[in-house]
């Protein structure tokens, strides 16, 4: 079957269709990967945090009981 001229520029049309998807799949999987490694660092954050508190608040329980 012969392509016709309209046939080839619908065919261009959806390959830089298909070729612009494909470029925001992959800023979008990016965006995904850069969040998760926040969060991580978040968590790791959160953690550091968390652990400072329970040592301030044992500090606390050890000078009431003195007072």
């Amino acid at each position: 079957m012969a392509r016709t001229k309209g046939s080839i520029n619908t065919t261009t049309t959806l390959q830089k269709r298909i070729t612009s998807l494909e470029g925001l799949i992959e800023r979008q999987d990016q965006a995904v990967e850069q969040g998760l490694d926040e969060i991580a660092e978040l968590r790791k954050q959160v953690d550091f945090y968390r652990k400072q508190v329970n040592h301030l608040i044992a500090l606390l329980n050890i000078i009431t009981r003195g007072a």
